[in-house]
């Protein structure tokens, strides 16, 4: 029997997730070849889940609220499909 996790056991991973990785955001982008600028609180650019060419398409943040790291997709909107935390990032990705 499979079993899911809870929407509360989801929310403290995504957490933890985001609390080790936002130091080394940028190392985690560059790893999957996102070509960003970063500006006062995010970095922008072509999206690299939906593989687009709008060099403003995709917005991660990296300290938002209480899930810290989110993304926003303004072009196809991925984050709907993935999620918007890294953790739906890394699976858009992968």
């Amino acid at each position: 029997m499979t079993k899911f996790l809870s929407s509360d056991d989801l929310f403290y991973a995504e957490h933890v997730f985001s609390s080790l990785l936002a130091p080394r955001l940028n190392e985690f982008l560059d790893e999957f070849g996102f070509k960003y600028k970063f500006y006062n609180n995010y970095y922008a650019g072509a999206c690299i889940i939906h593989g687009g060419d709008n060099h403003n398409a995709l917005c991660i943040f990296p300290n938002v609220g209480e899930s810290n790291i989110v993304y926003k997709c303004w072009t196809h909107f991925c984050e709907k499909k993935w999620n918007r935390g890294i953790i739906g990032l890394t699976r858009g990705l992968l």
